[in-house]
């Protein structure tokens, strides 16, 4: 009995630790199951979270390369301070995009604004500041942010007679720790600050100033003739011109035009080659820089309606002048100090008298 009683217990015992094997082995398969499944979710977030880091990587370096691009554009479309005119007028500066005050406009506010924001926020971007003396000379500041939390400043005072022996008249360049406005009551003033320098008064408006986005699209740069001795009027278009549009162009006392189109200057006898309409882009540019105080002078004569437009250096005059022909709608590109009644009334036809 004892010995049937042992054995019986000793099977007990066997069932029971095979029972917990069973029970061990599948507790560990399980346990082995969820791990693989635990490392397989693990291993796919992990793998998602390399992709979007991937993609926040090329977000990023896509949006770098956009400012590049924009940065590198800015600098490539604006000409360089060595390369600029002695007469660097309004016209001259504001083809490049230069931030300037004149009368009761701030051309090209938007560009300020985005230079401090790109400064505050280290990002490249470049502008260009151009005040003006009492006597109209140019005084031109180009700005550069590098995303440094600093700011190259180059400056170009030549122009202006107190500065002609300024260190040998060479462009300046400083470097500063922060641009600021300083608001007044009836003043905005912006300033350049650095560690080892006074403090630098940039630009000044008043807080009514107009703000004007100019687009210089479409603006001259005349070379006028050198010999003063024979000047006479030049057509550039030929007849096909005159029976498409009823008008022909002339230069007078001019050697060379040039039209800014397309961010390019270009030959505008080339120019209305392949654009015939680019006259009255031009004309048009006038009339509009008529209303943004742009042109100098603006005169209508008492012939029908000729209209001249005088910008620092040259002339457009649009002729609609009544003949014994008919309307003359002719267009001249005259030097600044040759106005239309300055034209022999033989080769204008009619004696025009201005009224304005």
């Amino acid at each position: 009995m004892n010995k049937f009683l042992k054995g019986v217990i000793t099977l007990l015992i066997i069932f029971v630790i095979a029972e917990g094997a069973i029970i061990g082995y599948d507790l560990y398969q399980k346990h082995m199951n969820n791990k693989k499944e635990d490392d397989s979710k693990s291993k796919i977030e992990k793998n998602e979270d390399k992709e979007k880091d991937k993609e926040l990587d090329n977000k990023k370096r896509e949006k770098k390369n956009k400012d590049e691009e924009e940065y590198d554009k800015i600098i490539s479309s604006r000409r360089k301070l060595e390369n600029l005119p002695t007469d660097y007028n309004i016209t001259e500066a504001l083809k490049d995009k230069s931030v300037l005050v004149n009368s009761s406009k701030i051309y090209n506010k938007k560009e300020l604004e985005q230079f401090i924001t790109a400064f505050n926020n280290k990002k490249k971007y470049s502008i260009r500041v151009v005040n003006y003396t009492k006597e109209g000379k140019a005084l031109i500041a180009d700005l550069y942010t590098n995303g440094n939390g600093k700011i190259e400043g180059y400056f170009d005072n030549k122009r202006d007679i107190r500065y002609s022996s300024y260190e040998n008249n060479k462009i300046v360049k400083k470097v500063f720790n922060n641009i600021e406005k300083e608001e007044q009551e009836e003043n905005t003033i912006i300033v350049l600050k650095g560690e080892n320098i006074d403090e630098l008064y940039l630009l000044r408006y008043n807080n009514k100033a107009i703000p004007v986005e100019y687009n210089s699209e479409y603006t001259l740069n005349i070379t006028r003739k050198e010999d003063d001795s024979n000047i006479k009027r030049e057509l550039i278009t030929d007849k096909n011109f005159e029976q498409k549009h009823g008008y022909n162009v002339y230069y007078y006392g001019i050697e060379k035009v040039k039209v800014l189109q397309n961010g390019k200057e270009v030959d505008l006898k080339e120019a209305i080659l392949k654009d015939n309409k680019i006259m009255e882009k031009i004309v048009a540019k006038a009339e509009k820089d008529t209303g943004l105080g742009i042109v100098k002078n603006y005169g209508m004569y008492n012939d029908g309606g000729t209209a001249e437009y005088t910008y620092n250096n040259y002339n457009i005059i649009k002729c609609d002048k009544l003949s014994e022909n008919g309307n003359i709608k002719d267009v001249y590109i005259t030097r600044g100090d040759i106005k239309y009644t300055d034209i022999p009334s033989e080769e204008r036809k009619d004696r025009i008298v201005r009224t304005l």
